[in-house]
């Protein structure tokens, strides 16, 4: 016989193991949570930025020096592009771009090195 609780347990893990980036709901005009585990684990170290495009949101963003690497992301908007970048302050490669939603449950290697992002308005 199987107890409520072993069953229970299993739910609790198949729940886990399925876990992955997907779209906020908070509402704002554009959010991005940058996580340094896979699969967008908001219990591990992670940050999180949003606005709504208004002038200051345009401006260069510098994730924190003390995420050592980035491997998932989630980029919430339907209005907004984003651009990430491989050193602070919006310089060196451009490691991608994205002109809507944009979920990462791993990121490349090249992706773990993003510094910072800059959102913009569409056209």
């Amino acid at each position: 016989m199987v107890s409520f609780k072993s069953t229970f347990f299993a739910l609790a893990l198949a729940v886990v193991a399925s876990a992955s980036c997907v779209a906020s709901q908070r509402g704002d005009g554009w959010e991005f949570y940058v996580f340094e585990d896979e699969d967008c684990n908001y219990s591990g170290t992670y940050e999180e930025f949003w606005g709504d495009a208004g002038p200051i949101d345009m401006l260069c963003h510098n994730l924190s020096e003390n995420l050592s690497a980035v491997h998932s992301f989630a980029y919430t908007s339907d209005l907004h592009t984003l651009n990430v970048y491989s050193e602070r302050d919006c310089d060196g490669s451009l490691l991608g771009h994205s002109g809507g939603n944009w979920f990462e449950n791993s990121v490349s290697s090249a992706g773990s090195k993003m510094k910072s992002f800059q959102i913009g308005l569409f056209k």
